[in-house]
C-alpha cells in the first residue's frame, strides 16, 4: 500500500526580519500541509504576528523564503492571497447594519459577486443564518468573533489564518469558535493556520503545531506526537486524600489537590509509574475510584519557552 504524501501549503525557509533594532523573525522555518490544522503558539514578543503579516504580503522580509500554495509568494502575490483568508486581530463592522448587508458590502468592496445564496450559506457556515437579518450591534462578541470568520470566507479560499480568534470569549463562544473551526477543516477542507494564546485551543482544535520564541524556531511536529513524550500527569479519585498525599510524598512524587469535592489528586508523573502510584496507594489501604492520564500543553509550552 502506497501513503500519498501530503502536499506543503506554505513553505517558510530561513525567514529573518528586524524591526528596528529587534531581530522579530530570526532564520524561521515551518511547514503547514494541505488541510492541516496548524498551531501557531508562541509567547508574546516571539516574532508570530510579524510571521503572520509576511505570510499575508503586508511586511516585506529581509531574507529566506515563502512559498505558498508551491509558488514563490514574492512572485505570485495577487494570485496567492486570492486564494487566503484572514482573520487578523477584532473584526469591524457596520453595527447599524445587519450580518446579511455587512457581507454583502464586504463583496462589493473587495470585487467579489454579491449573490444571495453564497452570502446566505457563508452565513449558515458560521452558524448565524437564523441571524441574518439581525443588525450585528445586538450580536455577542462571540456571535461577532463568528461573522469575521465569516468574511475569510466569501471569496472560497483554500487557506485561513485565523489570529487569535478565541481571545477575550466566554467558555460557551470558545466552544463555538473552537467547533466551527474544525467544521471548517472536516466538512469543507480549509487548511488553517490558528495563532492563539490559549494553549487549549491548540490542543483541542490542532494537528500539527509549531512553538516559536525570539523569532525562533523551538518545535514543530505532531500535536499527539509532541504530547507523547511530554507532560503527562495522572489524576486519581481517591477516598482518602490526606493519606494519598501523604503516602505519595513520602514517595518522592509531586502532589496537588484537585477536583470540584477536593476528592482528586494531580501526579505529576509518566504514564509507565501510573500502576506503582497505584500499588502504592491500594498496599496503604486507600480506595482508587478512577485514574485518568493526561496531556498538558502548558507545562511543555513553559518548559520550552
Amino acid at each position: 500500500m502506497i501513503l500519498m504524501q501530503k502536499k506543503p501549503v506554505v513553505e517558510i525557509k530561513g525567514v529573518s526580519k528586524k524591526l528596528g533594532s529587534i531581530q522579530a523573525v530570526d532564520k524561521l522555518d515551518m511547514c503547514v500541509y494541505e488541510n492541516d490544522i496548524y498551531g501557531f503558539l508562541g509567547p508574546n514578543g516571539s516574532g508570530k504576528s510579524t510571521t503572520i503579516r509576511m505570510m499575508l504580503a503586508l511586511l516585506s522580509r529581509d531574507s529566506g523564503s515563502i512559498n505558498i500554495f508551491g509558488k514563490p509568494l514574492d512572485k505570485n502575490r495577487d494570485q496567492i492571497l486570492g486564494n487566503m483568508g484572514a482573520f487578523i486581530e477584532k473584526p469591524d463592522f457596520y453595527e447599524y447594519l445587519t450580518a446579511y448587508k455587512n457581507l454583502e458590502l464586504l463583496c462589493k468592496y473587495s470585487g467579489v459577486p454579491a449573490i444571495p445564496d453564497k452570502i446566505n450559506a457563508t452565513l449558515e457556515s458560521v452558524g448565524l443564518l437564523d441571524r441574518a437579518n439581525s443588525k450585528v450591534k445586538t450580536f455577542s462578541k462571540g456571535m461577532k468573533q463568528r461573522l469575521g470568520i465569516g468574511q475569510t470566507l466569501l471569496h472560497d479560499p483554500d487557506l485561513l489564518i485565523l489570529d487569535e480568534p478565541t481571545s477575550g470569549l466566554d467558555p460557551s463562544g470558545v466552544k463555538d469558535i473552537r467547533d466551527l473551526i474544525r467544521s471548517l477543516n472536516r466538512d469543507k477542507g480549509k487548511t488553517i493556520i490558528l495563532s492563539s494564546h490559549q494553549l487549549q485551543d491548540i490542543e483541542m482544535t490542532a494537528n500539527r503545531m509549531c512553538i516559536i520564541n525570539k523569532g525562533k524556531l523551538i518545535v514543530e511536529g505532531d500535536v499527539g506526537e509532541l504530547l507523547m513524550k511530554h507532560s503527562y500527569f495522572t489524576v486519581f479519585e481517591v477516598d482518602q486524600i490526606d493519606s494519598s498525599v501523604e503516602v505519595l510524598e513520602s514517595s518522592g512524587f509531586e502532589i496537588e489537590i484537585i477536583g470540584n469535592d477536593r476528592n482528586q489528586i494531580k501526579v505529576v508523573c509518566k504514564r509507565e509509574i501510573v500502576p506503582e502510584i497505584n500499588k502504592i496507594l491500594v498496599n496503604n489501604n486507600i480506595a482508587v475510584k478512577s485514574i485518568g492520564t493526561k496531556q498538558n500543553l502548558e507545562d511543555y509550552f513553559l518548559t520550552l519557552t
